[in-house]
């Protein structure tokens, strides 16, 4: 049997240990989710230790709500068995690697990435430092990139608190504290560090992304603590692992040089100024950042502001970009953690565990404590839609783009500002000889800078905001019959047509590389490192680094579904009377066939290491493991045929029937059991919407509610308009956007009206 801290975290796997801990994979049986457990026991750890470990999380609490930040759940001690104390802290257990793992997998990754990684490892310190914290500790290991592309920092079991803190110290002022190949030269020599040790740390750090090893790397420690503390260091373009690689510019240079500095007063006075140095080295590098920078973070009233930097001058403040309003969290098993401690920033409030309001538990939750009410959404606009739209669709940016829909086929789209709806610009579909339009497909970047379009041939790419054209790309020659599929990574659109998949610089639309194709290709995916290409009669796997097919497997049509490194293959169905194929658990990396089941999976949590099944009549819920395939549990399901089962976050939010009524229920997918009922209504979030509620229509389709995933209790209910009903809505960041109209006996929906409402940041 595991064993369980807390009689509430059951210890599943060792992923990692440090000099201060060991970590382990963990089961959270109160809120059903998957954590990372940094566990200090045995008869040697003291009581000092065990309060030390203590106040250090309760300090790191200030830091909350940092994206880049990775987040700590909880904190507890108890006596072990052999006698002596266990200490633990509860973290979330990040989908990722650390970044010495991504050099020694994937090579050095660009200058632009390089930069962009730097940039946001200043975000969290800007944080760390505004409070009186030093980290002392950043090194590639204590920095993950995520799938997601954001960065987050990580272990500060070795940091510096101001003393108005109320921490006392960590060590004597004379030690040497840190990692030899990252150390300053104040902490080589044993002297008092400041916020600027970290900005050091974090030059040795770029210096490695740019050169494949830290400034002196190649010596012994001691060696190494000598040469930061005499010796002056290369550029990075002078060391550099090939001289073919891409250019550094000297901007580049300069900037790390200035970091490395041996005296901290000649080094960038905060994080903050760096952060804004590297943005603008990532505007001459082609790569413009669209990563929001958070405010700085008010200082506790005991704290000195003369502990951290002072807030950043006008001219830097001004080029912050609003912050991004995403509150879940991305879970997964995978971390690998190294050499130092792994206590990190984030701390739950004192409050009972089980208080939903401050809950997460992976599926949002947020929306107050039990029983309370959260502020409605408030219009920003609505306008009229002719001849009809569907639901906008959106990334960060400062436009949403709507698609018009004719009898048949979408005809174009509209461009409108995100906060006024007004038209900014506006795309037709071309008519061809028969009076159809053309197929088109459009997607905005991750930043929501740039439109492309997909047209027979061609990719059109279009400033977002004003509908110029940047550059027009014609994969193949322009010959095609259809529309590119397109997938993005920084700096970078993949497009695939008939027999090709090609690389195209984002910048100018020039064209890096290609790779040839059977086949006819239907939709591309990027998932890290390796493109997955779905086409008429083969699955793909393309990696961008190698430039070429690292496996391929024949199937005809059918969905994809991803998640922990696996892909899984869903044929068609073969139709009434005969055995539906089996769908196929893929891995990424090399193409093996893990395991497989007779049913189409409706949904892959990662988080939870998961595959979930709904059967096509709705009646049976089954869940199998991610890694292995095994069945964890079958429970049928009392199904209503009113609308289909949707997931949210990791609750599933069904139809049911009780006798001759309906209601909603929310099923927690960790064991398959119900946790709340509700009145019934017609579901409106799309699959997967990460949001810590699900919206439903009253019985009159008149009016919205927001039902909390936790415990089914209504949070908010909107009226959009008196005169029409709600036919669809969706949540894009803190956006809501409904559509109203009619439904038509014997007719389809028809709709009239686009509204988009702002959620306060407690909805």
């Amino acid at each position: 049997m595991n064993q369980v801290l807390g009689r509430r975290y059951e210890l599943v796997e060792r992923v990692g240990s440090g000099g201060m801990g060991v970590v382990w994979r963990a089961h959270d049986r109160t809120l059903h989710r998957t954590v990372a457990v940094k566990v200090i026991a045995g008869p040697g750890v003291s009581a000092e230790s065990v309060s030390r470990l203590e106040r250090e999380a309760r300090a790191a609490a200030a830091l909350s709500q940092n994206r880049h930040l990775v987040t700590v759940h909880d904190f507890g001690h108890e006596v072990a068995g052999d006698g002596g104390d266990c200490a633990y802290v509860v973290m979330e257990l990040v989908d990722g690697r650390t970044l010495d793992r991504v050099l020694a997998q994937d090579g050095l990754p660009g200058p632009e990435r390089a930069v962009e990684w730097a940039r946001q490892v200043c975000v969290a310190l800007e944080a760390a430092h505004a409070i009186g914290v030093v980290h002392r500790d950043i090194k590639p290991s204590n920095v993950i990139f995520g799938r997601d592309g954001v960065i987050q920092v990580l272990d500060f079991g070795l940091a510096w608190f101001h003393p108005g803190l109320g921490l006392g110290r960590l060590s004597r002022s004379d030690a040497v504290m840190g990692s030899a190949p990252w150390m300053s030269p104040e902490q080589a020599q044993g002297k008092t560090v400041d916020h600027r040790s970290d900005l050091y740390s974090l030059g040795c750090l770029l210096f490695e992304l740019l050169t494949g090893a830290p400034p002196f790397g190649g010596r012994d420690s001691l060696a190494q603590l000598v040469a930061h503390v005499m010796e002056e260091p290369r550029a990075p373009s002078g060391n550099r692992e090939s001289p073919s690689r891409t250019h550094i510019p000297p901007q580049l240079d300069r900037l790390v040089l200035d970091l490395l500095a041996k005296s901290p007063d000649d080094r960038p006075f905060s994080a903050s100024l760096v952060a804004a140095r590297l943005g603008g080295v990532g505007e001459g590098l082609g790569e413009v950042s669209t990563e929001a920078v958070p405010p700085l973070p008010s200082l506790p009233e005991n704290v000195s502001s003369a502990a951290s930097p002072p807030v950043p001058p006008a001219e830097v403040r001004d080029k912050r970009i609003r912050p991004s309003r995403r509150h879940f969290l991305v879970i997964a098993v995978g971390v690998m953690v190294t050499s130092t401690a792994v206590v990190v920033p984030h701390l739950l409030p004192d409050s009972d565990s089980n208080n939903e309001a401050g809950a997460d538990g992976g599926s949002g939750g947020g929306g107050g404590g039990k029983g309370e009410k959260s502020s409605p959404p408030r219009r920003l606009w609505d306008i009229p839609l002719a001849p009809s739209a569907y639901l906008p669709e959106a990334a960060e940016g400062p436009v949403v783009v709507v698609e018009l829909a004719g009898d048949k086929d979408s005809v174009g789209f509209e461009v409108r500002d995100v906060r006024s709806g007004d038209v900014r610009w506006t795309f037709n579909s071309v008519r061809n000889s028969d009076g159809a339009p053309e197929p088109f497909g459009v997607d905005l970047d991750p930043g929501g800078t740039t439109a492309y379009i997909a047209l027979p041939g061609k990719v059109v790419a279009r400033d977002a905001t004003t509908g110029r054209t940047k550059w027009i790309y014609k994969p193949g020659g322009g010959v095609t019959t259809g529309t590119p599929s397109l997938a993005f990574a920084e700096g970078v659109v993949y497009v695939t047509d008939v027999g090709r998949v090609a690389a195209v610089t984002s910048g100018d639309g020039g064209e890096l590389w290609t790779v040839p194709l059977d086949d006819t290709t239907i939709t591309t995916v990027l998932v890290g490192r390796v493109l997955l290409v779905r086409a008429m009669l083969h699955l793909y796997a393309v990696s961008v680094d190698a430039k070429r097919i690292i496996w391929q497997k024949r199937t005809e049509q059918g969905e994809l579904h991803i998640g922990n490194g696996l892909v899984f293959v869903t044929p068609p169905d073969t139709g009434a009377g005969e055995a539906a194929p089996a769908t196929l658990a893929i891995s990424i990396d090399d193409g093996a066939e893990r395991w497989s089941d007779a049913s189409a999976p409706h949904a892959v949590l990662a988080a939870r290491n998961l595959v979930v099944y709904v059967s096509k009549d709705g009646e049976l819920l089954r869940a199998r493991s991610l890694d292995t395939g095994k069945k964890l549990y079958e429970k049928a399901i009392p199904r209503s045929a009113r609308n289909d089962p949707q997931l949210v976050g990791d609750i599933l939010v069904s139809p049911v029937s009780r006798g001759a009524e309906e209601e909603l229920a929310g099923i927690g997918l960790d064991h398959g059991t119900v946790r709340w009922r509700k009145p019934s209504g017609n579901i409106q979030n799309l699959d997967g919407t990460p949001y810590g509620k699900v919206l439903v229509t009253d019985p009159t389709n008149r009016s919205l509610r927001a039902l909390d995933l936790t415990t089914g209790e209504a949070r908010w209910t909107v009226t959009p308009d008196e005169k029409r009903m709600v036919l669809r809505a969706s949540r894009l960041g803190n956006l809501l956007f409904i559509i109203t109209g009619e439904f038509p006996l014997g007719g389809p929906l028809k709709a009239e009206r686009l509204y988009c409402l702002e959620l306060s940041d407690a909805a």
